[in-house]
């Protein structure tokens, strides 16, 4: 959620499970890496909102969203598109538990696996919710047990283990029943603790399901950027979420790149200030050197600044070869502008005897 409190803003959405539960709600997926996760994809939901074109169509819409499919398959289908037909495992939450949009998923190479839970007293679709609960009443904790569906010619599997006072189940196109040996899940049964061993798909997703959690709590470290920007302007404010989460996303592929442990948040925007304050980059992107001032320059008054500067009381023109002002008796001397002949007492901070006017000294800076 990307907090905002004015209702009319658009898309504005109240969900109360959430942390900040006013705002606008994006859908995000992030790729894991032991506790590293980095954010590659986020959707704004965005409703009655969403702009039409002058034909009545969507506009901005992902091509994968036709009306042939459901809008929830359809938004699986448009978060995951950098990945289809590579063979990637995408965990995903209850909400999107669609039994339509896993065999969507597989068409494009994707392995979908998704939590099972009740909506409302209903099951999901193509899930037999009641009758998998019955059949697990007697058997032993940590039983387990695979189930398989048919939707479109397309096989997927509910991966079921008997837990104390529920069965969990997991609705994946992918899985094997071997049990994963690093990995144990306990349960106090009768006052006593018992351990048993989880199937890869249930225990991948006992490790894996708190990436997007984990990423956004290190948006919120501390101090968000998002809630310190204290901007009235709507676009401005989706902008500095955007910005906090290209900040964790920085600091966490940095962490896999020295293969280290992520630092806080705060630590690193206390750096990229320092940075900012201290920029040496040019509008194309380039470092500019500093350029070294000679002893020359020196003694004749040079610097690197251009400011324009007032001559001292009771002095005229800058000297060189005395390499000092030339002193007068009247306390306002004025001295001709080396470009266009006007009397004035100013000149050119990089080089004293530079005596410009003020019309002059926007045609001489870009120059020196």
């Amino acid at each position: 959620m990307n907090l905002w409190l004015d209702k009319y803003c658009p898309g504005f959405m109240h969900v109360p499970r959430k942390p900040h539960p006013f705002g606008n709600e994006f859908h995000i997926i992030c790729n894991g890496d032991q506790g590293r996760s980095i954010l590659w994809h986020a959707e704004l939901v965005e409703g009655k909102d969403h702009p039409l074109k002058a034909n009545g169509m969507w506009a901005f819409s992902c091509e994968l969203k036709h009306a042939s499919i459901s809008k929830t398959a359809a938004l699986m289908l448009c978060t995951t598109q950098p990945v289809h037909r590579k063979g990637k495992v995408v965990m995903m939450d209850s909400g999107f538990c669609v039994a339509v949009g896993i065999v969507e998923l597989h068409k494009c190479r994707v392995f979908g696996q998704l939590l099972i839970k009740t909506h409302c007293r209903y099951w999901p679709k193509y899930v037999p919710g009641n009758k998998i609960n019955n059949y697990f009443v007697r058997k032993e904790l940590g039983e387990t047990h695979t189930y398989e569906q048919e939707v479109d010619s397309i096989k997927y599997l509910i991966h079921c283990t008997r837990y104390d006072c529920y069965v969990s189940k997991i609705m994946s196109s992918h899985g094997i029943l071997d049990e994963i040996q690093y990995y144990s899940t306990g349960c106090k049964v009768g006052g006593q603790l018992k351990s048993f061993k989880n199937l890869e798909p249930i225990s991948h997703h006992n490790l894996e399901k708190h990436w997007v959690d984990d990423h956004n709590n290190c948006r919120h470290d501390l101090v968000g950027l998002d809630q310190t920007w204290c901007m009235k302007w709507w676009p401005t404010q989706q902008f500095s979420f955007l910005v906090a989460n290209a900040e964790v996303n920085t600091i966490n592929s940095w962490a896999r790149a020295t293969k280290a442990l992520a630092e806080p948040t705060l630590e690193f925007c206390k750096q990229l200030v320092e940075k900012m304050i201290h920029n040496k980059l040019n509008n194309n992107g380039n470092v500019v050197e500093e350029v070294r001032v000679s002893t020359l320059q020196k003694t004749r008054g040079k610097g690197n600044e251009h400011a324009l500067t007032c001559c001292p009381l009771f002095h005229g023109k800058w000297d060189l070869k005395k390499k000092n002002w030339a002193k007068t008796k009247q306390k306002y001397q004025k001295v001709c502008c080396n470009i266009c002949g006007f009397k004035c007492r100013t000149f050119c901070s990089c080089d004293r005897s530079e005596t410009l006017y003020d019309n002059c000294f926007a045609d001489h800076k870009p120059k020196a």
